[in-house]
């Protein structure tokens, strides 16, 4: 899965495998066992978070 928009999302279980950041440029690959989803404004993308109950943590 190829992930093309500002915001990107990829994701583990409940686990975010890094912030919720605008991307300029780019391509991200979700990997095989991952979930992505990719969306064009941030509240999209903190709707989808709130959702999913996702976390994103340095630990």
């Amino acid at each position: 899965m190829e992930l093309t928009k500002k915001y990107r999302i990829v994701y583990h279980g409940v686990n975010m495998l890094f912030p919720l950041e605008p991307f300029d440029s780019g391509i991200t690959y979700v990997q095989k066992g991952m979930e992505g989803a990719d969306f064009d404004t941030l509240d999209e993308a903190e709707n989808f978070v709130q959702e999913k109950g996702l976390i994103y943590s340095l630990e």
